[in-house]
């Protein structure tokens, strides 16, 4: 305790003093101030702590490994998206949650960090526990220190990302069809209006909604005028058989 009343740390070494016959006459005691050491390690605790509360903060996900692939550290988001604890974490390697038909692209990179320093990027797709495929951008780097090479990585789920490029891409082939369709219906007029015959009507009608609809089977029906009963004027095996002919 100090003189003014206040406590101090101390790391205390208590050695005992003996006489020439080996008995204790006392205690020697040596007292080292931990003063300045106990606040290095308490700014150290929360420089952790606050570096800790900023990669929980990020948006993505986030995990440090050494270069056998051990995990070293992540954030919060990577731990909940993935669906697994701490204990899991922390006994994997960082691949173990790459999707097996990207492991090669990832360990690519990896490779390259590690020889080059240099910041990498891919797109590749990682596992939650769930069975889900999540598509991701990771983007990793290097960091050295006296324990060797430290690899810290990125990674963007791109779900919506890929599910707006699908949504996209079928638009774009339903205009297509569209497109075709209309100009398939556009033929099938023109083609009618130059034959008479029902035959002939028949058949270039049901050849042109086979294009349309991609199938082999279309059959053309009469109704009666009650229009209980009906009867197939032309199929699409009819066209086919006439087209042999």
């Amino acid at each position: 305790m100090r003189k003014d009343g206040s406590r101090l740390p101390v790391h205390l070494s208590v050695t005992p003093v003996r006489d020439g016959a080996g008995v204790i006459t006392g205690f020697m005691a040596i007292a080292a101030d931990r003063s300045a050491r106990l606040d290095t390690e308490r700014a150290l605790k929360g420089q952790k702590a606050l570096l800790q509360a900023s990669i929980d903060a990020m948006p993505g996900l986030y995990c440090e490994f050494d270069a056998e692939g051990r995990m070293l550290a992540w954030n919060r988001n990577y731990a909940q998206t993935l669906g697994l604890g701490y204990d899991e974490i922390r006994q994997m390697h960082a691949l173990d949650v790459v999707h097996p038909a990207d492991v090669a692209c990832a360990l690519e990179k990896i490779h390259s960090v590690l020889a080059d320093g240099q910041m990498e990027s891919a797109e590749i797709r990682v596992l939650a526990r769930n069975g889900c495929v999540i598509p991701v951008l990771i983007t990793g780097g290097r960091v050295m220190s006296e324990d060797g090479p430290t690899l810290v990585g990125t990674a963007v789920d791109l779900t919506s990302r890929v599910a707006a490029e699908a949504a996209l891409t079928k638009s774009r082939q339903e205009v297509v069809r569209r497109n075709e369709s209309l100009q398939l219906l556009n033929e099938l007029s023109r083609r009618l209006h130059g034959h008479l015959e029902v035959d002939a009507i028949c058949e270039h009608a049901i050849q042109s909604f086979m294009r349309l609809e991609n199938t082999d089977h279309i059959a053309i029906y009469q109704l009666s005028e009650d229009g209980d009963h009906n009867h197939a004027l032309m199929r699409s095996a009819d066209v086919a058989m006439y087209a042999a002919k």
